[in-house]
């Protein structure tokens, strides 16, 4: 991952460099692409990094929950029904 999230940093700068260079010495002027350039790289990186360990996240909670049925059993529903009311009240509390 983290070699992938340097290859994605480098081709991302790469691309704003090229395009800033193109840039009319008068737009130029005005421009602040390159000041913001790293940080608008590094919030790219870091979304992207948040949203593989998303998609990593559901086939291991899948597996988890799996794993917890086979272990005890029908007593599991229980235990889920509770971690769907805790998620419902998190959702709530960060909507508002």
């Amino acid at each position: 991952m983290n070699r992938f999230a340097t290859y994605l940093r480098a081709t991302l700068v790469v691309q704003l460099a090229k395009k800033d260079l193109r840039l009319g010495l008068s737009e130029a002027r005005t421009a602040v692409s390159v000041g913001l350039m790293t940080a608008d790289v590094e919030a790219i990186v870091q979304s992207f990094q948040y949203m593989c360990d998303f998609i990593l996240m559901v086939p291991e909670i899948g597996l988890a929950l799996y794993l917890l049925w086979r272990i005890i059993g029908k007593p599991f529903f229980l235990s889920l029904l509770q971690l769907t009311g805790e998620l419902s009240r998190v959702a709530v509390y960060c909507i508002s």
